[in-house]
């Protein structure tokens, strides 16, 4: 899957920006969006949904999703298909 996502985070004031992350957000939102210059707008929308606190901000990211490389194979073939024959 290629793409990215749309992060919006809630942060505590006690967590600088740079530090804030998915991992120790208070409450996120994410989405996945197709092409990057439509990710932030994403994520400002996002942000609406997310209430805050005093003491919080939020925090709005744009991420490239993780490709994993590592498919399983195959178990299985598709049956082969059989003419259709007709006798006249």
């Amino acid at each position: 899957m290629t793409g990215f996502l749309a992060v919006a985070l809630v942060c505590a004031s006690t967590v600088l920006a740079p530090d804030c992350s998915r991992e120790n957000a208070l409450d996120l939102l994410l989405e996945p969006v197709q092409i990057e210059t439509e990710c932030l707008k994403r994520s400002q929308q996002l942000a609406i949904y997310l209430s805050l606190e005093a003491g919080q901000y939020h925090k709005l990211t744009c991420q490239r999703r993780k490709v994993s490389m590592s498919l399983p194979p195959m178990q299985h073939q598709a049956p082969r298909l059989r003419p259709i024959v007709t006798v006249a």
